[in-house]
């Protein structure tokens, strides 16, 4: 299944997906409660192979998410073979200041 970096910051987590090869068509990306579920199908061109090192076939990936997010505010682009899936952190779930009283 396809390599992914997670990237966790103070606002949001950013996903990268290493498909190159899958059309955005042949691709499914679902957010459920706490998981981020990739899925999505490669293809590979007929003809006989002296070596295949990179997978065809269907494929699925799913990725855990510590904290809830903002599902209305999630965006996901391709560019290069990326995709890169940016999921901000519910405000619940954001870190925040704690003042001291004297």
């Amino acid at each position: 299944y396809p390599q992914v970096n997670i990237q966790e910051n103070d606002g949001d987590y950013v996903v990268d997906i290493n498909i190159p090869g899958v059309p955005a068509d042949k691709l499914d990306l679902t957010l459920t409660a706490r998981n981020l579920i990739i899925r999505g199908e490669r293809t590979s061109p007929e003809g006989r192979y002296f070596r295949q090192e990179r997978m065809a076939g269907v494929f699925q990936r799913v990725l855990s998410l510590n904290v809830p997010v903002e599902r209305d505010k999630v965006t996901a682009k391709s560019e290069n073979g990326i995709v890169r899936v940016v999921l901000p952190k519910a405000q619940e779930a954001r870190p925040r200041k704690i003042s001291i009283g004297l």
